[in-house]
């Protein structure tokens, strides 16, 4: 059990005078009367504020330039922080991969938190509106065109029953 619980428990709830309770526990009576008079229930240790490693700090920039294209791309074609750890490597880098790790993560973390993004539903009236499939599709004679086929399309629900308007 928490020493400050202990000491708070016996201290009010048993009524034991600070000497009491710090033979029994074996503290001191200025730590006795510290944690009985202290509002907290447990200690805060302020958070140090994490600085980025002296061998990444010339790669920083670059990083940050990363992170900031990497945005714009489809996730499937963003690159893994190993990725950027190999880049780095190329580029001269020598530290280790947990610092390249941490630092993209806050980054990205800080990315997070600055954009806004806001789901805004979508409502229709039965047979108002129909949701389609599109697909690339290469043309086998000359494979620099594409064309867009629609290759499914379905009404939305409560669509189906619905009279269509002249």
């Amino acid at each position: 059990m928490n020493l400050k619980m202990l000491i708070r428990r016996r201290s009010l709830r048993d009524g034991l005078s600070a000497r009491e309770i710090s033979r029994q526990l074996g503290v001191s009576r200025i730590t006795v009367a510290r944690l009985k008079q202290d509002a907290e229930t447990e200690p805060r240790y302020p958070k140090r504020a994490s600085k980025p490693p002296k061998k990444l700090e010339p790669f920083l920039e670059y990083l940050e330039n990363c992170v900031r294209n990497e945005v714009n791309r489809g996730k499937k074609n963003r690159r893994s922080i190993e990725g950027l750890f190999e880049d780095l490597k190329e580029l001269g880098y020598d530290g280790c991969y947990g610092s390249v790790y941490k630092s993209v993560r806050q980054l990205r973390d800080i990315r997070k938190a600055n954009t806004n993004r806001a789901f805004i539903p979508l409502a229709f009236e039965p047979g108002e509106a129909y949701q389609f499939d599109w697909a690339e599709e290469h043309l086998a004679r000359c494979p620099a065109q594409r064309c867009a086929i629609p290759r499914h399309a379905a009404p939305l629900e409560g669509a189906a029953d619905a009279t269509p308007r002249s």
